[in-house]
């Protein structure tokens, strides 16, 4: 069961997420690497979770849910200059991520999650803003493989 935890209040836009996403752990020493948000592309390895949104989350999203990257390595995202919404973060653990069907399928996803399969994803990141938004930091992606596929790849000139 979740519990609804206020993570971030922008005037009148507040976020919650469920529990689980907001669990501590011993990355919180590492040094995170700093990527920077939309246009730029950044590439994130990490293992994906299914986060279902339950009867104590918010009514509007009871049946819902989000695919969330839990990265190998926290990172910290600068603030942009060209949009105020996207401010800079620290030790960010959990990326959502926006995923069209063209890039992958429900079915790939659940398979991906169930075997905890290492993940490198591609795309441009950018803050969360709305309650359907359940980590401060997301991102639209272009690219999704196993990362045994991805060192397989033959790199792109």
């Amino acid at each position: 069961m979740y519990s609804r935890i206020l993570l971030l209040t922008l005037g009148l836009v507040s976020f919650v997420a469920p529990a689980e996403l907001c669990a501590a752990d011993d990355q919180t020493t590492a040094k995170a690497v700093e990527l920077n948000y939309d246009p730029a592309v950044s590439t994130l390895k990490g293992t994906l979770k299914r986060v279902k949104f339950e009867d104590d989350d918010m009514p509007a999203l009871k049946g819902t849910s989000a695919w969330v990257l839990r990265l190998d390595k926290p990172v910290s995202l600068k603030a942009s200059t060209d949009n105020t919404a996207d401010a800079a973060e620290t030790n960010v653990k959990d990326v959502q991520l926006v995923i069209d069907s063209k890039i992958a399928k429900e079915a790939d996803l659940a398979r991906f999650v169930a075997a905890k399969t290492p993940l490198v994803v591609s795309g441009k990141l950018f803050h969360g803003h709305t309650a359907h938004h359940v980590t401060r930091v997301l991102m639209t992606i272009n690219a999704l493989k196993p990362e045994e596929a991805a060192k397989k790849a033959p790199a792109k000139p």
